[in-house]
């Protein structure tokens, strides 16, 4: 099975095979064609991983969730996400309304995984960072078995305006879950890359601003009146 895919957003393969990429020998696997893009000279295989044994279906899981969150590259909406230990960090059915663009970042010591910053290989505009007070270590306070992920609802990048609450509201939400330790602190950064995304602001009122609402009450719709909000701040590089 070969699965076509635009090179330039990715996707985990975990098995390829075609009659044409094996040689007369035994048990080899001619990968030349599909590593290498001649249109543009870019490698088409970032990594592989070769087993030489039968694994599970939630070691593949473990695996196919490692490959997704290193490289920012989402896996099938059906597919959940686990972390070496075998735990779920992401489950596709009860998330199934923010199945679009699953992206993470992670610190798992058994898989060598320190993923401080990520964003999704579609480049939504969306992009999260740990921050830590310990520039010489960005992974100090963001300790092992730690995990943000995040996913969105596949709505337009466009506001509506809310008759109840009065306000211009994102029609885009985004569900971000956070899993770690008791001994694990550590802040995020969450970033807009205003020209990526068409943000535009059309009021004409200097009063209005642009404002990020949490609801932490894990339902799949925000209730405005008790979020908490957090005033975005727009820098020189057109980032909300």
């Amino acid at each position: 099975l070969i699965y076509e895919y635009k090179a330039s957003t990715g996707v985990i393969v975990t098995f390829i095979y075609y009659k044409n990429l094996f040689n007369k020998r035994k048990w080899h696997l001619i990968l030349n064609d599909i590593l290498f893009d001649k249109s543009n000279n870019q490698l088409q295989i970032f990594e592989i991983i070769f087993i030489s044994e039968n694994i599970s279906n939630k070691e593949k899981s473990i695996i196919e969730s490692y490959l997704s969150i290193k490289y920012g590259v989402s896996l099938e909406q059906n597919k959940n996400y686990l972390i070496s230990n075998g735990d779920t960090i992401w489950n596709a059915k009860k998330d199934i309304d923010f199945i679009n663009r699953v992206t993470a970042i992670g610190n798992d010591s058994i898989l060598d995984l320190k993923q401080i910053r990520s964003k999704n290989s579609l480049d939504d505009g969306l992009s999260i960072n740990v921050l830590s007070n310990d520039k010489d270590n960005e992974t100090n306070q963001f300790t092992d078995k730690s995990f943000i992920i995040w996913g969105d609802n596949n709505k337009k990048f466009s506001f509506k305006k809310d008759n109840l609450s009065n306000k211009k509201i994102l029609e885009r939400v985004w569900r971000l879950k956070t899993f770690s330790n008791e001994s694990s602190q550590f802040s995020a950064k969450i970033v807009f890359d205003r020209k990526l995304i068409n943000l535009q602001d059309d009021s004409n009122d200097k009063q209005d601003f642009i404002w990020l609402a949490i609801d932490s009450t894990g339902t799949n719709k925000i209730d405005f009146k008790t979020a908490k909000y957090y005033r975005a701040i727009i820098d020189e590089k057109d980032q909300i």
